[in-house]
């Protein structure tokens, strides 16, 4: 509920909302120092609310349009890498930071594991422990849409952001197979590695269960 007071004596009328983002102070030029006194008295009883979620996008179609809806998510409780993945994790995790927090680098990272190793887990955790990075979730139901061109125009407009494809075997399964996506798994390779990576500074998250045998070969080199 806001809370908004009204000062006649100095032509002032103040709004302060749940945040300070959301709250405001109306005054005139010849007022200013008496607003600026009324902020630093709210800011000595201001109190940040306990942070509950962390924001993300996700990836939407209307009209034949894709756009970004913002959603919350929420930090795993206790996590602790250290503790609950295999110790050989860790050079990754600390890899995988570093390359997170590289805004000019595009590349992709590939989190192989059966179902229930934490995958999803570890992703929610880069979304908390990275506020100011912008992370795209892309529901199952557009994987498949990765190679189709207007796709593909529309991921180049996400300049460093970081896209998340959880369970996306069937857009890496290798090109020579005949339920392989060649076409999305060439644009993932010119996003990351290719003439356009270098522009784009776009990173992409993929998560798989699948025989890593059965991967682009292309996709699995350094």
């Amino acid at each position: 509920m806001a809370f908004c007071a009204v000062f006649p004596d100095c032509n002032i009328y103040m709004r302060i909302d749940k945040s300070p983002e959301d709250s405001y102070i109306l005054f005139q030029n010849e007022n200013t120092d008496k607003a600026h006194e009324m902020v630093e008295i709210l800011e000595k009883f201001y109190e940040a609310p306990e942070k509950l979620y962390d924001t993300y996008y996700r990836l939407a179609t209307r009209n034949n349009s894709f756009y970004l809806e913002t959603g919350k998510i929420k930090a795993p409780e206790n996590f602790d890498v250290e503790k609950q993945y295999n110790d050989s994790f860790i050079k990754e995790h600390n890899k995988i930071m570093s390359f997170i927090d590289n805004e000019e680098k595009s590349g992709l990272i590939m989190l192989h594991g059966v179902k229930g190793t934490g995958k999803s887990t570890y992703i929610k955790h880069l979304v908390a422990t990275n506020p100011d990075k912008k992370f795209v979730y892309i529901p199952a139901n557009l994987i498949n849409m990765l190679g189709d061109p207007s796709f593909g125009s529309f991921l180049t407009t996400l300049n460093n952001h970081i896209i998340v494809l959880e369970d996306c075997e069937n857009v890496i399964r290798d090109r020579q197979s005949s339920s392989g996506m060649a076409s999305a798994v060439s644009m993932l390779l010119n996003m990351t590695d290719g003439i356009l990576s270098d522009d784009l500074s776009i990173k992409f998250i993929c998560t798989f269960t699948e025989d890593v045998k059965n991967i682009d070969a292309a996709l699995l080199r350094k």
